[in-house]
């Protein structure tokens, strides 16, 4: 129950995003759900959805598995595939123990752009423009159809991710309690990431859904004569 969401943006760099709500269905906590794997070679991302017990197995066996004296670039893949697979092996027993994470890989090489992968199962699917996991994944996907381009400068993709983790949060459940953004960059730069307090102040700031499309209707749309008042 959650969401998180990447997109490729402008630069060739990935902004991660994801709520922070843990819910068993009785209480709900708040929580990181972006995990950063970090060694010689780059970074790994995860962000997830599903139970966070079998998610902290599946980010440890990735740490362990991911070594830096593999070759990152030529073997990611099947390094992640494969604690997937250890991990649906030992600990997915029912469909309501199933994962979904979204993975980033980024490069310290600048001639590397970060690659953005979703999970199918045990299987790491690559993804060429936005992807999303959870429960929130229906809302996210539909907005992201309508609103995301790929040549989005940096703040208006900042303000694309604060609207589709608020939309879901406000029509999902098991969506809230905030969220977090990371922009992944191309090369060896620092991340940006972006904490629930700012991602709360750029949702503050963007107009209600209502409020932008009403406005816009009531100067631009001519209806029909015959379905005019």
């Amino acid at each position: 129950m959650t969401l998180a969401a990447g997109f490729y943006c402008r630069n060739g760099g990935v902004l991660l995003c994801a709520d922070r709500e843990e819910n068993d269905g009785i209480s709900r906590r708040e929580i990181d759900k972006i995990s950063r794997i970090r060694r010689q070679q780059g970074s790994v991302f995860i962000a997830v959805a599903g139970k966070s017990s079998i998610i902290s197995k599946l980010t440890l066996c990735t740490s362990h598995a991911i070594d830096d004296a593999i070759d990152l670039r030529l073997h990611h893949v099947r390094l992640i595939e494969e604690s997937l697979n250890s991990t649906y092996r030992a600990y997915v027993r029912t469909d309501e123990d199933a994962i979904a994470v979204i993975v980033v890989v980024a490069f310290n090489d600048p001639a590397l752009m970060p690659l953005l992968y979703r999970s199918e199962g045990e299987m790491l699917v690559p993804q060429l423009s936005y992807t999303a996991v959870g429960s929130g994944k229906q809302i996210s996907d539909y907005l992201a159809d309508r609103l995301y381009d790929p040549q989005l400068d940096k703040p208006t993709m900042t303000a694309l991710g604060a609207f589709i983790l608020r939309e879901a949060e406000e029509s999902t459940n098991g969506v809230g309690l905030g969220g977090d953004m990371i922009f992944i960059h191309e090369g060896n730069k620092d991340f940006n990431h972006i904490y629930t307090d700012v991602v709360k102040d750029i949702q503050r700031a963007i107009p209600r859904l209502g409020d932008a499309v009403w406005p816009y209707w009531e100067n631009t749309l001519i209806l029909p004569a015959s379905v005019k008042g």
